[in-house]
């Protein structure tokens, strides 16, 4: 019989119980219960009102043993001694409630529930100390043992937080802190309630909304934090320390700690697919040859049999036009220079290093836009905090720093160029206006779209109170320049490689479409408003919004500007995607914990002066943080979970394992040897070396007159079974040869159209 066990409400409602032999020792248990009963009637001084419950208690614990005793039905079950337990401890906290209500503790505890100070005396009885906090180790322990975890956790919790606020007070005083632990103990009780009402048996899930209302976990582990943290205050009350300071700067760093956790845990070993795949090659290429190009040497072949040339190049790749046979991306070519860095200084391994430390810097530059927006002081730095907690907890924010894509660097060279916009004024250098530019070019070399941020780094830098016209002239038109100086690179790669500066190698535009707005509006506006993004911060958003249109309302006609064109424009796109929007998320985030923190603000100061509602404010200010906190933790909840559940589809994405089997597949294969694949063929060639063709497209002819001119050069010719598009391919090839199996490998399986995957072990074929 361990203590997790008896914290569980199973074990005093089993109701086999009775059918079990009881020992010798329950006599004495009856016989104790007995004393318990009858020895407050025997002593008249004992006779008092408060002491009926101890006694109803001890008969209870005596008829239960004798139940035992005898195997009696229902009489003998457990659930009786927890009753007896609940009525003499019950009795015991009412007690000591009366007491704490007289010497002002019970308003302690409020006060430091809601982060503030009790405006009477305070007297902390010891005894009232003592069963506050077995009260508390008790419930947190059944919350965590309700979570299936030790209930140690719970004592350890108890501990951590009362022993924080001893320190901090210097005496039993410091228990007040345990306060927020009520909200916990308290969920659990309505789940259990809810439990009871709708017939659900224990450790189901509860009918919605029910179940998502009263998460307890989460409750738990938001009451812990907020006990923590109030302790934590009542220390830097006591030692002066900047409590919203130091706080802040503690959440954003746990946030660069998460985000770096997932960069060594979660971040792919691999990258297959079309634009992950391509963002890599052209890194490596860069790096290798000083070029984003690629070589495709089989176009020879296909130019010869006069057969189509886009089978023998890998998706995204344009066609070559030169006699090389070396072919551009339709992509911007601007991020090769992160991961063509990083593959020459690291290696493969800094191939997937660089999103993830690209994102880091992404939210260094999100808490230093935040602090810049809300006005610093103590209100800046919670709403700074909490900012770069959301973007840090962001489902698509985290997703897409897994994998070498350019969405990431899109948005924190976006955020860099409106932070510099935005300080250049108040720092009145015009080299900062320069800087704000040149990073505008940047993020037009990654992302092509980025461009449309420009004007609200424009009116940034001239929407400043206090410069005269011809400064703020200036200021434009050394951003103009800088972003020019910035972009010329891939203007002149445009020239080289398309035609002309402006010309590019995507065909994205003929996707675009005025008359789709509306229905991609309705789409997009849904699937933003999923809880785990801004669905639950939406009203705060809102609250944000509000606050500083009234207190700095050109500021955020620049955030506006910011983030609407980016918005709009993609609504006409077909294929647009949350990941196509990244680089505006965290305006939508600072929004959302500005709004947050006036919220508090607001409840913290109405009706300060008023002593008679001291204990409300207390409560209400302890109930919007509490909620906030645990809809800001629902909302990430799933991000959390997801170095356990993997639960991500990052499009390109490979586990270690499949790495490996690219290692497999060139011991299968000789050098010389040519694959026909999918999807794949990017990932093959890049880490076998293997030339690879994608015959989905050909005609069987077209196919068997390749593999003919392949065979006829002395080429071995290889198949991988990795897509539903090769049936066809390979039903052809074993018209007319042997296709003997030589190995299998771990890949994605593509289904196209589409391009959706799931993770399959594939079989090679030697084509013969």
């Amino acid at each position: 019989m361990s203590l997790d066990n008896i914290l569980r409400l199973s074990y005093w409602t089993d109701s086999a119980v009775t059918a079990q032999a009881a020992g010798p020792a329950m006599w004495l248990v009856a016989l104790l219960g007995l004393a318990m009963a009858v020895v407050p009637l025997a002593v008249p001084t004992w006779r008092k009102p408060q002491m009926w419950p101890h006694v109803a208690a001890g008969a209870l614990v005596a008829a239960v043993a004798l139940g035992r005793l005898f195997a009696i039905p229902v009489l003998g079950w457990r659930l009786g001694w927890l009753l007896a337990g609940l009525l003499s401890g019950g009795a015991m906290l009412i007690n000591a409630a009366r007491a704490a209500w007289r010497d002002g503790a019970l308003a302690d505890a409020v006060a430091a529930a809601g982060f503030g100070e009790p405006r009477q005396a305070v007297v902390w009885r010891w005894d009232v100390a003592g069963l506050w906090t077995l009260a508390h180790a008790l419930g947190m322990a059944i919350c965590f043992v309700s979570m299936r975890l030790p209930a140690v956790y719970g004592f350890a919790a108890v501990g951590l937080a009362a022993g924080l606020g001893i320190a901090a007070r210097g005496g039993p005083r410091g228990l007040a802190a345990l306060a927020p632990f009520i909200a916990a103990e308290a969920m659990l009780a309505l789940r259990l309630a809810a439990a009871l009402v709708t017939g659900t048996t224990s450790g189901a899930a509860l009918p919605q909304p029910f179940e998502s209302l009263l998460n307890a976990p989460l409750a738990t582990w938001v009451a812990c934090g907020l006990a923590l943290a109030a302790a934590w205050r009542m220390f830097a009350r006591r030692f002066s320390l900047p409590f919203a300071k130091a706080s802040a700067l503690a959440l954003i760093a746990a946030s660069l700690a998460w985000g770096g956790w997932l960069g060594v845990t979660l971040a792919t070993r691999g990258v297959t697919g079309s634009d992950p795949y391509a963002y890599a090659q052209m890194g490596v290429d860069l790096a290798r040859r000083g070029t984003v190009t690629h070589a495709f040497p089989l176009i020879r072949i296909t130019y010869e049999l006069g057969i189509p040339s886009e089978p023998v190049t890998h998706i995204g790749y344009r066609e070559p036009q030169d006699i090389r046979r070396e072919a551009p991306t339709v992509w911007p070519p601007g991020y090769a220079v992160f991961t063509g860095a990083a593959f020459a200084l690291l290696g493969e391994g800094g191939l997937y290093a660089v999103t993830p430390a690209l994102a880091a810097l992404a939210l260094v530059l999100v808490g230093l836009l935040a602090f810049q927006v809300t006005g610093g002081g103590p209100r800046g730095w919670a709403a700074t905090a909490l900012a770069v907690a959301l973007t840090a907890t962001s489902y698509q924010q985290v997703e897409w720093q897994l994998i070498p894509m350019a969405d990431i660097a899109s948005q924190a060279l976006s955020i860099g160029a409106l932070l510099l916009a935005l300080v250049t004024p108040r720092r009145g250098r015009r080299w900062l206006a320069l800087a704000a530019g040149a990073l505008i070019g940047f993020a037009f070399d990654v992302r092509y779209t980025q461009v449309l941020i420009a004007p609200a780094i424009a009116l940034g830098l001239w929407l400043a109170p206090d410069a005269l016209r011809r400064e703020r002239l200036i200021r434009v038109g050394l951003a103009a320049v800088g972003a020019l100086c910035a972009a010329l690179p891939v203007l002149a790669y445009h020239a080289w490689a398309f035609g002309g500066p402006f010309t590019t190698g995507s065909d994205e535009l003929q996707h675009f479409s005025l008359a789709g707005v509306p229905g991609m509006l309705a789409r997009t506006l849904i699937e933003l408003g999923w809880y785990r993004e801004f669905g639950l911060i939406a009203p705060l958003m809102a609250l944000g919004a509000w606050a500083l249109a009234r207190a700095r309302g050109r500021l955020l006609a620049v955030l506006a500007t910011f983030t609407l064109p980016v918005f709009v424009f993609h609504l006409a796109y077909a294929y647009l995607r949350q990941r196509d929007l990244l680089a505006v998320f965290p305006i939508g985030t600072i929004l959302a914990a500005y709004g947050a923190v006036r919220l508090i603000e607001a409840i913290l100061t109405h009706s300060r002066d008023t002593p008679a509602i001291t204990a409300r404010r207390g409560w209400a200010v302890f109930g919007a943080v509490f909620f906030l906190a645990f809809g800001l933790g629902y909302r990430s909840i799933e991000t959390f979970q997801l170095p356990i559940t993997r639960g991500f589809s990052a499009f390109g994405y490979l586990v270690g394992a499949q790495r490996a089997s690219f290692e497999t597949l060139e011991a299968l294969t000789p050098s010389e040897a040519v694959i026909a694949c999918s999807l794949n063929s990017g990932a093959i060639d890049l880490y076998t070396g293997r030339l690879t063709f994608r015959p989905a497209t050909w005609t069987s002819d077209e196919l068997l007159r390749f593999v003919d001119a392949l065979r006829a050069e002395g080429k071995p010719v290889y198949a991988i079974d990795e897509s539903n598009e090769l049936q066809a391919s390979l039903a052809a090839l074993r018209g007319r040869y042997t296709l003997t199996q030589v190995g299998a490998i771990d890949v994605p399986y593509y289904f196209m159209p589409g391009g959706g995957s799931e993770n399959r072990r594939v079989p090679v074929f030697r084509v013969e």
